[in-house]
């Protein structure tokens, strides 16, 4: 435990920083799941029901998502 309040003390000027990270780490992963959540229904858009609107959609939305990463 005395080891872990050291490396504390050491951490203790840059816990801005740090939560910067994690915020960004999270954020991150946030878009990540996005590109998931866009490609899969779009996907069945185009291949199953053959709709032509999405195809053009789909790229679209994948830039802007991958713009804000």
């Amino acid at each position: 435990m005395k080891l872990y309040l050291r490396l504390l003390q050491y951490l203790r000027p840059y816990w801005v920083r740090l939560i910067a990270a994690a915020v960004c780490s999270g954020l991150v992963a946030a878009f990540t799941g996005a590109y998931a959540w866009l490609v899969r229904p779009a996907l069945d858009e185009i291949f199953i029901n053959r709709n032509p609107t999405w195809l053009i959609l789909l790229p679209v939305a994948l830039m802007v998502v991958s713009s804000a990463t």
